[in-house]
């Protein structure tokens, strides 16, 4: 694990103490990662976790391809989004549709 994604997880794990609805998102995420945070699932439907959690237990790199998706949606759906700075270039990860009213740089 990379210090930006420490540095990354710690910042989410902070704001989910406060309450404050957050996600943490990047394509080098494991899909048991993602389930742990409480407001990745709150943004998906039933259906969406079932398969992350399917992913999870397989283990199945080539299915690592079903995550843009999830990971864009619930990056449209969260107040704030939490990320590394190389994850924040990944314009198929964005899709180039968000718009932030403040970005906190952590490196």
């Amino acid at each position: 694990v990379t210090q930006s994604n420490v540095a990354a997880l710690n910042i989410q794990e902070k704001m989910d103490v406060f309450r404050i609805q957050s996600v943490r998102v990047g394509m080098q995420l494991r899909p048991e990662e993602l389930l742990s945070q409480r407001y990745f699932k709150e943004s998906l439907e039933p259906q969406e976790i079932r398969t992350l959690e399917r992913l999870a237990l397989e283990d199945d790199e080539s299915a690592r391809s079903m995550l843009p998706p999830l990971l864009t949606k619930a990056a449209k759906r969260c107040p704030v989004v939490v990320m590394t700075c190389i994850s924040s270039g990944n314009m198929a990860l964005l899709g180039g549709q968000l718009n932030f009213s403040r970005v906190l740089l952590d490196e």
